[in-house]
């Protein structure tokens, strides 16, 4: 896990276990508000997140999408899948994952990790968390 880890700037992502899985919390994919494009700038962690797939050799990859709570809970919910859905067609893409070992997820504002009160808080919970179930460990 230190190794894994290790590859990330503490800017860009945050690494832990949660069971069996490794977690990656990315902190630089910083998307705007009301928007699921990745942001030009996230292509760089997300390169780090493709290598740590990789040498995981993982059987399942979830990729869940996060929201502020600013609009209704529908909206967020689709807003948070679209978010999930574009890290997840960049990991597909970049060949890090076969499409059916990989499953994007909307979580809306249910997890937030901070308070909504602030604008910093707000684009600190517009976020992707990569759950990573690797075969070995």
């Amino acid at each position: 896990l230190k190794e894994i880890e290790s590859r990330f700037k503490k800017s860009e992502a945050e690494v832990y276990r949660q069971g069996d899985n490794v977690v990656v919390r990315l902190k630089s994919i910083r998307f705007p508000s009301s928007r699921a494009e990745l942001p030009k700038s996230s292509l760089a962690t997300l390169s780090k997140v493709n290598d740590v797939i990789k040498d995981l050799e993982p059987e399942k990859v979830i990729v869940e999408g996060h929201t502020d709570s600013i609009g209704g809970q529908r909206a967020n919910l689709a807003l948070s899948k679209k978010r999930a859905e574009a890290v997840t067609s960049y990991l597909i893409a970049a060949k890090s994952v076969d499409a059916d070992q990989v499953t994007a997820v909307g979580r809306g504002f249910e997890k937030p990790l901070t308070t909504d009160k602030t604008k910093a808080g707000r684009a600190e919970n517009r976020r992707v968390d990569i759950i990573i179930r690797p075969q070995r460990l």
